[in-house]
């Protein structure tokens, strides 16, 4: 009886240090600081291990994980995650697992993973589900169904993208047909010009020396007035393509910009 009740005794004590050492110990702090991530996750997965399923051992698990979601480990924090909503009760009651898991593939940029957990477990989470959907394609994508303020801004962000719209690469293209003209319609009114006056100046330069018989000159002059006759076509196609690509960076940052409640934050220290 007296080493049962020493047995227990000691086992209160080790999950009192273990919550202390992982909650408070400040080497696991300065370890993962300094850059030595790995071996500041070894000392904590040992001891939540030692403590898993008590309040230290949570303590211990919510410090890990916070461990990889600093340093940007998808795939750890992922598995990570996993592991506590079976060992810990505590986890589900943060938020329910579906919003837990979308919100990690969320904030580590995999969108149309976090989508789909969004719907894949239940209760399904609209709020994630739309803001995932919304970063995937913010100009094609429905109006978003969830409620609350985060939404109405949301809502707010994804109209007005669709009021200024994309422009279309193959009009860029077939514009390019009148050197520079692909360029303007992109919205680049300096490039533009200057590839109208170098395409301009070459073809009076061949001209130039079909007029004066110099008909080496003329074809050598000829050839570059062509290749840069084609380069500006096809550079109006790639000028709205760009543009079309740094519209949709604006509009997902004005997205990342919304205040979303990530409750993934509150579970990891």
């Amino acid at each position: 009886m007296r080493s049962l009740v020493l047995a227990l005794a000691m086992m209160l004590a080790w999950g009192a240090t273990a919550a202390e050492d992982c909650l408070g110990e400040p080497f696991v702090k300065e370890l993962s600081e300094s850059g030595d991530a790995f071996r500041a996750a070894s000392i904590l997965k040992e001891r939540e291990f030692h403590s898993r399923g008590t309040d230290a051992g949570f303590g211990c698990a919510r410090m890990l994980l916070g461990l990889y979601l600093r340093h940007e480990e998808f795939d750890a924090a992922d598995a990570w995650l996993t592991k506590m909503l079976v060992n810990y009760r505590q986890t589900a009651a943060i938020a329910p697992p579906g919003r837990l898991r979308a919100e990690v593939a969320y904030l580590f940029g995999n969108y149309a993973e976090a989508e789909n957990r969004s719907h894949s477990e239940q209760p399904s989470d609209p709020e994630m589900a739309d803001f995932a959907r919304a970063m995937g394609d913010p100009f094609n994508v429905p109006t978003p169904a969830c409620s609350g303020a985060s939404c109405d801004n949301l809502r707010y962000v994804l109209h007005d993208a669709r009021e200024h719209g994309l422009k279309s690469p193959a009009a860029g293209l077939a514009l390019g047909l009148v050197p520079g003209l692909g360029q303007v319609y992109a919205g680049r009114l300096w490039s533009g010009a200057a590839s109208f006056f170098l395409n301009a100046a070459l073809i009076g330069v061949s001209t130039f020396g079909v007029i004066r018989r110099e008909y080496a000159f003329a074809l050598f002059s000829g050839s570059i007035a062509t290749g840069t006759y084609l380069g500006s076509i096809y550079a109006g196609y790639e000028a709205v393509r760009r543009e079309n690509e740094l519209r949709e960076e604006q509009v997902r940052g004005r997205i990342k910009s919304i205040a979303v409640d990530v409750r993934l934050l509150r579970l990891a220290f």
